[in-house]
């Protein structure tokens, strides 16, 4: 399970279909869980059913210590303030859009909700053959298991949508965003209060629509910026339209995410830009199994930092509710508390790294209180600073040149063969006679 989360899907035809049911207002009810299983049937009825079924040929390993990033985002000191649960002792619900979510692993303790499997819509999305959805949604609300694996808001319920089955790429099939897009205002109808998509697709009207509409409504989308190096500036790249694979996350009114390793260095292969957000943990990060039992360890990704910042924005909506905690005031608060980078933003770590002590305790105007904010009893981690050159394909570079070089070598050396080899062989191969420099001279004995 790794960077990139880009599958390759039978098309969905019935984007129509899915829109109209968009209109349908939603509840986490058994009706609404009925709800969203019509809405999955009858999407599905024009896909090639994938069954859903839980992998139990490799389980996880047990936790045996504290995952590195607990610590990095302050998860212990953030808790003292919220763990998901709105003021009025409510869930915050968290959509989940990718492969679906292993609910029977004890880390969720029964907050996955029922969701929307168009491939197999008797699972609800309560399960994961790929295993990239339960990582993610792990790392949301996971925690309950009685080990030290900690979701940033362990409170918080998932809304699974298991749109992505099987995890094979191709994220550059140009229905995959109509795809999300139409699942994104399901997930909102159906009463998300945050969307995590870790996944990087190409740009289209659809998804640029439902991200619109997702705002409108209250509904921040946060999304993971990808994993191949690109850049994401669509007006100053040298991209062929086909391969700017860089969306949701690089729409203004969403909230982009890189990732950061154990040291504070940029994650290598993140895709970059100027609507760069935030950098979170992702890189050696733990997660859970979707088999069911026990962690895998050493996973790496933007998909895996993502959710870390979609569990922050669960836990300002369950700290503030929702009149205050708006997309706008979430975006800019999350900015704002980061651990920002030397020079304040650069394309590559954004504002700077997720800091979620600062978030949940800065003094605001919404509350009433002019005191100086809160000092948590919480480090933040140092983030490395980039240097104005830094160029995250050196490493390409100098291997293409050096390829260049021994290219231009091995051809050279051709050209010489060529002409070496017809010569010798007409020599049989014999060693050429040599000329002697001095041409003898005749004797005066022989002189007539």
């Amino acid at each position: 399970m790794r960077v990139r989360f880009l599958p390759r899907l039978p098309l969905y035809s019935a984007v129509a279909a899915l829109a109209a049911t968009c209109t349908l207002l939603l509840t986490t009810t058994p009706a609404a869980a009925q709800n969203l299983r019509s809405w999955a049937e009858s999407v599905g009825e024009d896909l090639d059913s994938v069954e859903c079924k839980t992998p139990t040929s490799q389980t996880g390993a047990p936790m045996t210590g504290t995952p590195w990033h607990v610590h990095a985002v302050g998860l212990e000191q953030a808790h003292e303030h919220n763990t998901g649960l709105k003021p009025n002792g409510e869930p915050v619900k968290v959509a989940v859009l990718d492969s679906g979510v292993e609910a029977g692993h004890p880390t969720f303790d029964g907050n996955v909700l029922p969701g929307a499997d168009p491939y197999d819509p008797s699972s609800d999305a309560q399960c994961d053959l790929h295993g990239h959805g339960t990582a993610v949604a792990g790392i949301i609300a996971g925690g309950h298991d009685q080990t030290r694996f900690m979701g940033v808001a362990p409170d918080a319920q998932i809304i699974p949508f298991r749109i992505f089955p099987t995890g094979e790429e191709g994220g550059n099939n140009t229905e995959i965003p109509k795809q999300i897009a139409a699942t994104i205002e399901v997930a909102v109808d159906a009463g998300a209060d945050v969307i995590n998509i870790s996944i990087a697709v190409l740009a289209s009207p659809e998804l640029e629509q439902a991200v619109e509409y997702a705002w409108s409504k209250g509904v921040l989308i946060v999304a993971a910026t990808g994993n191949e190096k690109k850049y994401m500036n669509d007006e100053e790249n040298d991209l062929a339209p086909k391969d700017e694979v860089y969306y949701p996350a690089n729409y203004p009114k969403v909230l982009a995410v890189g990732a950061t390793d154990i040291n504070g260095a940029l994650y290598a292969d993140e895709n970059y830009g100027d609507n760069m957000d935030l950098i979170a943990p992702g890189e050696g990060i733990s997660l859970p199994s979707n088999s069911g039992e026990g962690y895998i360890s050493n996973q790496s990704g933007t998909s895996f930092a993502a959710p870390h910042v979609a569990g922050a924005v669960a836990l300002l909506i369950g700290k503030y509710g929702d009149e205050v905690a708006t997309p706008q005031w979430i975006t800019d608060r999350l900015i704002d508390t980061a651990t920002h980078p030397a020079d304040g933003f650069n394309e590559f770590q954004g504002h700077g790294l997720l800091n979620l002590p600062k978030a949940l305790t800065a003094s605001t105007e919404d509350e009433g209180d002019d005191e100086e904010t809160v000092q948590p009893s919480f480090e933040p981690r140092h983030i490395e600073a980039f240097p104005v050159d830094h160029d995250p394909l050196a490493t390409e570079k100098v291997i293409g040149w050096a390829s260049l070089g021994i290219a231009i070598t091995l051809i050279t050396l051709v050209l010489v063969l060529k002409k070496i080899i017809p010569l010798g062989r007409r020599r049989g191969w014999r060693p050429g006679a040599r000329r002697s420099e001095n041409p003898p001279v005749s004797s005066g004995a022989d002189t007539v």
